[in-house]
């Protein structure tokens, strides 16, 4: 299980909360963070960041 938050998000700590929670059930889990980044990844540049941690993180699968 992969996560992903903006740096700016304003729930940030519930994020990392939940992230918390979900290491807790024993799953392997990473907590990404965008930095400059809201929630919905809006600000310049900051949709392809996230497209591209993502791709990177399926790519430690194959």
């Amino acid at each position: 299980m992969r996560e992903y938050t903006g740096e700016n998000n304003i729930n940030s700590r519930g994020a990392k909360k939940m992230h918390e929670h979900v290491r807790q059930l024993k799953m392997q889990t990473a907590l990404a963070i965008i930095r400059g980044a809201s929630h919905n990844f809006v600000e310049e540049g900051k949709q392809e960041e996230f497209y591209k941690e993502t791709v990177g993180w399926f790519k430690g699968f194959l």
